[in-house]
Parts: structure tokens; C-alpha cells; sequence
């Protein structure tokens, strides 16, 4: 009798999902066999947020089979209330339909849940948990110089592929970029007018990870006599005044799901559904960093492993190197030598450039340097920042054929502190 009220319950499921079979991919839908099937039923996906009411009726469904895909829904909303399967192990991913490069108010999440499909048996999955799963960013002035700021003052922030502009104007907005990597590096560029005087000031933060939170506060302090700070100063009442960004990290708050602990996945540590859905690749250990020295970073890749520059030149993407010195000092130098395979003394000289040259102290390599877009002089040695864009010179590498190119790049601090990092660069 028992066995007889669950198959009746079993085909009543089947009812409604077979009216939704054009869900299913076209091998499942022919595939289904009929003796060896079972049903699932998901239950509104749990949302684990930042501090906001989000309802998940909008979100992606998916069903995998390994990397294979199942099914997909455009909606939580849309999706049958039961779905029939062969019997196997699957993933059910849900995820908002957002995911941009960069955007306002609008926060992306991402989870997944396994489950199994049992012969004449239903499953319901229950605690499938949606992360908060790109950066949010916000930026805020102190008191003092919120009164000093004009209407052009904005700032740029970028991570990886996106960038927004948040105005002064408008100190409420909050942005929202894709974590393109498990560590990601944030640029800001405050410009604008400070009591009628035009500055630009560059900050750059590295380690700023998926899931994260970030307010950046700009404040003036007060510059001593002796002290170097050229670069995004304001001078008020005959006292010289840094316009400097501190970034910190927000509690998101996120709501305490009230559900048996054996039963939540550990959160991810990626989060890319669009192109890997089903992945679950896991960084190692974060490296001890000795945050005295200065920092060489690539901008959304990893500086230690080769890059291509014709993946970058065909997608139209800029390639660019991220130059930090400690908080307190400048930079005093970046000293660059290239070891190539075809670019030699006499092609380099050709374009203004030798095998080795300092930024700082470009010399007789200045024009050539400039041209490329490469930072010279000040614009190295008055801040502790510096975004060195090596895009213009791409194409000069492919011109001489398939070849290594090493840029091996010493950054020294005014504390005399250095880092060596060397770039590949492999034409084909």
C-alpha cells in the first residue's frame, strides 16, 4: 500500500514535469529512461546578503550533470515545482542574471548544492545557499574636505575589466564589480577641484577579494616642512595639504540562515557560473607578503606566469603593471631592462628606447618613453602609485616574429626598499 501511494505521488510529479520537458537538454529529453528515473524538487534558493532584501524568484537555475548541462531555467519563478531525472548525482546552481563587469546597485550572487535522484524516490533540495559573490565599493570624504570640494570631483575605480565614476555629487552611490580572480587590484584616481585648485591623486589596493566590501575615504593631512608630497596637494592658507584615499573593509552583515549546519556547503572560492559553473577550483595558501617593500602587480593576471600579447591586442584589453610603494613613502625609482630575443639594442634605439632605462630618470629616453605612455620623472618619484600601461608596445613585439621577451622591472622606494619582478611576454 505504502509503495502504491508513492508511485501515485511519483506519477502526479511527472504530470507536471513532463509539460516542461523543453527545459531539459535534447539528450535528457530523449534519453529519459523509463524504468530508472527519479524526481527533484528545489526549494527557493536561501540568499546570504549584504545587508539588503533580496528575493531569489529572479534568479538562473541550472541543473548539471557533471560539467554537462540539463537544464536551465531563466527563473527560480519559471522552473517546474518538479523535475524529472534519471537517476545520478547533479549540481543545482542558482545565480542573479546581472553579472557585469561593473554596475550600480546591482549586487550579483552565486551558490550551488549537490543532490542525488534515487529510483521512484523525490528529492528535494533545501539549503541551497547564494553568496554575495562580487566587490562592492563606496567612497566618502571627510567633513573638512567635503566643504572644499567642487563639482567636477569624482573618482574612477576599477578592478579588472570595470570602471565607474562615483561623483561628488552623489556620496550615496554604491558600485558593484566582478571579482575577476581570487585576488583582485583596485585602482581610484581622485581629479577634480579642491578649494580652486585642480589635483589628481592615485591609490592602489591589492588583495581585494570576491565577497568583499570596500569604502574609500579621502582626507587631507597636513604636509611638514621637508616632507615630499607633489603629487594631489592643495595648498590652504599658506599650508600645503595631501589629498590621500584610505580604503577599509565593511562588514556586509550578512543574514544568519536559520538551517542544520551539516547541511550548508562551505562557501566558494570562485565565483565565474558564466563560463565554469560547475567549478570548483581552490586557491593555495596566501603567500606571505612583507608589506615594507614596494609591490609589482599584474592588473586582472598573474605577473609570474607568461602572458601572450596577441590575446590582449585581439580582445582590445590593455595590459597593464601595478606599481606600489608603502603607505608614508614615493617612489624613487623604476628601472626596467629588457632581455629579448629579437628586439635588439638597434630596433629599441630605433624607438626611442634602450635595452635598459629608468623611468625616473629617463634622460635622453624621455621623448621615446612618453610616447609610449610610460610614466617618466615626477610622475614616478611623487607618489607611491604608479600604473605602468605596456599596451602601446605590444604590437612592436609581434612585428619580429615568435620570440621570449623578459621585462625584468626593480621598483626602489624612498626607504630604499626594492622588489624584482620579471614579466614574460611570448610572441608566437
Amino acid at each position: 500500500m505504502k509503495r502504491l501511494l508513492n508511485m501515485l505521488c511519483l506519477m502526479i510529479g511527472l504530470v507536471c514535469s513532463f509539460s516542461a520537458c523543453s527545459h531539459l537538454s535534447e539528450k535528457y529529453e530523449q534519453e529519459l529512461p523509463s524504468d530508472a528515473f527519479g524526481t527533484m524538487k528545489l526549494v527557493s534558493p536561501l540568499v546570504s546578503v549584504e545587508s539588503r532584501a533580496v528575493s531569489a524568484s529572479n534568479f538562473v537555475v541550472r541543473i548539471l550533470n557533471g560539467t554537462e548541462k540539463v537544464a536551465e531555467y531563466t527563473s527560480y519563478s519559471k522552473m517546474p515545482e518538479i523535475i524529472t531525472l534519471p537517476v545520478g548525482v547533479y549540481t543545482v546552481e542558482a545565480f542573479s542574471p546581472n553579472l557585469q563587469d561593473a554596475a550600480w546597485d546591482s549586487p550579483y550572487y552565486y551558490g550551488k548544492e549537490s543532490f542525488t535522484i534515487e529510483k521512484d524516490k523525490l528529492t528535494e533540495v533545501t539549503t541551497l545557499i547564494c553568496y554575495f559573490s562580487n566587490i562592492k565599493v563606496n567612497v566618502d570624504y571627510s567633513e573638512d574636505l567635503k566643504a572644499l570640494l567642487d563639482l567636477d570631483v569624482k573618482v574612477n575605480v576599477t578592478i579588472g575589466q570595470g570602471s565607474l565614476d562615483f561623483l561628488a555629487t552623489n556620496p550615496n552611490a554604491t558600485g558593484y564589480f566582478k571579482a575577476a580572480d581570487v585576488e583582485n587590484t583596485m585602482i581610484a584616481v581622485l581629479t577634480g577641484t579642491v578649494d580652486g585648485q585642480y589635483i589628481t591623486s592615485t591609490q592602489t589596493i591589492a588583495g581585494v577579494k570576491a565577497g568583499e566590501a570596500r569604502k574609500i575615504t579621502y582626507s587631507m593631512k597636513k604636509i611638514e616642512e621637508g616632507e615630499l608630497a607633489e603629487f594631489g596637494t592643495v595648498i590652504i592658507g599658506g599650508e600645503t595639504f595631501v589629498i590621500d584615499g584610505t580604503c577599509t573593509l565593511v562588514d556586509l552583515g550578512d543574514i544568519k540562515v536559520e538551517v542544520p549546519e551539516q547541511d550548508i556547503q562551505d562557501k566558494p572560492d570562485s565565483f565565474e557560473p558564466e563560463e565554469n559553473p560547475g567549478g570548483d577550483d581552490t586557491p593555495g595558501d596566501d603567500p606571505v607578503v612583507d608589506e615594507t617593500k614596494p609591490t609589482i602587480v599584474g592588473d586582472g593576471f598573474d605577473i609570474d606566469e607568461a602572458q601572450y600579447p596577441s590575446e590582449y591586442i585581439d580582445a582590445g584589453k590593455s595590459l597593464k603593471v601595478l606599481i606600489n610603494s608603502a603607505e608614508g613613502t614615493t617612489l624613487k625609482d623604476i628601472y626596467v631592462e629588457i632581455d629579448s630575443e629579437t628586439l635588439t639594442a638597434d630596433i629599441l634605439d630605433g624607438v626611442g628606447l634602450a635595452t635598459e632605462f629608468s623611468l625616473a630618470n629617463p634622460g635622453e629616453f624621455r621623448e621615446g618613453l612618453s610616447g609610449l605612455n610610460f610614466p617618466v620623472g615626477e610622475e614616478v618619484t611623487s607618489t607611491n602609485a604608479v600604473v605602468f600601461d605596456i599596451s602601446e608596445f605590444l604590437p612592436l613585439l609581434g612585428i619580429y616574429g615568435a620570440a621570449d621577451h623578459n621585462f625584468i622591472i626593480t621598483v626602489t622606494d624612498s626607504n630604499d626598499q626594492s622588489t624584482k619582478k620579471t614579466l614574460l611576454l611570448i610572441t608566437e
